[in-house]
Parts: C-alpha cells; sequence; structure tokens
C-alpha cells in the first residue's frame, strides 16, 4: 500500500497532466507550527515550529479542477513541559498528501486545497537539555491526516498556507492514550 502511494505522488510530480496544462509542478519550502492533541489532561502540550520541504505536482482533470500529490518531509511533534523542565518531542516524518486543487473562480490566482496525507514516521524523539531519547517504538510508523487550506499564484511563485489534522492515534506506548498531530503550515514555492 505505502508503495502505491509512492508512485502515484510520484507520477504526479513527474507532470503527467494533459496538454491544457500551464504548469506541471513545482517546488515547496515552509514552516509548521505543529503540536498534538491528546486525551491527557495533565499533559499540555505547545507549539513547536519545524521545516516542511518537498515537491508537488499538478494533474489538471478540467479547468477549475486538478490533483494536486506532494512528498514532503516535515517536522512535526511538539514542545512539553513537566515539572518545570521544558523539552521538544520530535516527530518527523515524510508525507504524501493526495489533494484536490479547486480553483476559487474562473482564472483566479486562488486554489482551495482539500485531501488525505499518507504519513511515515522517519524520527521520534524526546530533546530535553542535552539529553536526547529515542520513542521510536512509542510512536507508530504511519499517520493518517485531513488537509485543508488555500494555495495562491503569483507568476511562478506559490504560497500555501494549510493545516493538517491527524486522524490517527500514533500513541504506540505500553499504556497507550489518544493523540493525534496538529499542523499547521505555511510555504512558498516555485511553480515549473
Amino acid at each position: 500500500m505505502k508503495q502505491l502511494f509512492v508512485v502515484a505522488a510520484l507520477v504526479g510530480i513527474l507532470g503527467v497532466s494533459d496538454a491544457r496544462a500551464q504548469e506541471r509542478g513545482g517546488v515547496r519550502i515552509g514552516v509548521n507550527a505543529a503540536t498534538v492533541s491528546t486525551d491527557d489532561s495533565d499533559f499540555n502540550p505547545k507549539i513547536r515550529t519545524g521545516l516542511v520541504v518537498g515537491l508537488f505536482g499538478v494533474v489538471p482533470a478540467t479547468d477549475m479542477f486538478a490533483f494536486q500529490p506532494e512528498v514532503l518531509f516535515s517536522q512535526q511533534g511538539a514542545k512539553v513541559e513537566d515539572g518545570g523542565e521544558t523539552g521538544t518531542v520530535k516527530i518527523d516524518s515524510l508525507l504524501i498528501p493526495i489533494l484536490a486543487r479547486v480553483r476559487l473562480w474562473r482564472n483566479s490566482p486562488a486554489h482551495l486545497l482539500v485531501g488525505p496525507s499518507f504519513g511515515f514516521r522517519t524520527k521520534a524523539e524526546v530533546e530535553v537539555g542535552d539529553e536526547t531519547e529515542d520513542i521510536k517504538d512509542d510512536i507508530k510508523k504511519t499517520d493518517v491526516g485531513l488537509v485543508t487550506g488555500v494555495a495562491v499564484n503569483a507568476g511562478p511563485a506559490v504560497f500555501d498556507a494549510r493545516y493538517t489534522w491527524g486522524l490517527s492515534n500514533i500513541d504506540n506506548s505500553s499504556d497507550p492514550g489518544k493523540v493525534k498531530n496538529r499542523v499547521f503550515s505555511f510555504s512558498a514555492g516555485v511553480r515549473f
């Protein structure tokens, strides 16, 4: 299943589109404001900022609608505080969003983005001061989220703001609760 999503994203990124397309995709880089939601009332996570970078493709279906598959590296997680000590939970992932891209009106430079995102954890650790603890066994390897956002084209540039709601419980600890990713991203990119 994982390979199917990777192949679908790469096909879009490599520019499989019809002759009407004025763009085939591009690259984007930006910043995440990430945290997690949890059912633990004693755990009060804060925003962790991180990098988001990757490639996107555009596969037009009509003048108003296109598919936008992406492959992104995303730094997620949260800042935490426990007993006066602060730390950072770092959950970095390879994300494959498969988005519907809907033009807001004819010839509009703005598009609504919506669709699922499939995540594959690449790193999970807690950093407190100079100490780092690996928590890969406590965080599930995969995640599914729902993305909504807006993208605006400005010449060859594109600006994108989106929110991703984690739908999967990523807690894999021996005493699991409910932990889900929540990520706001803003990025800028170049279309080609």
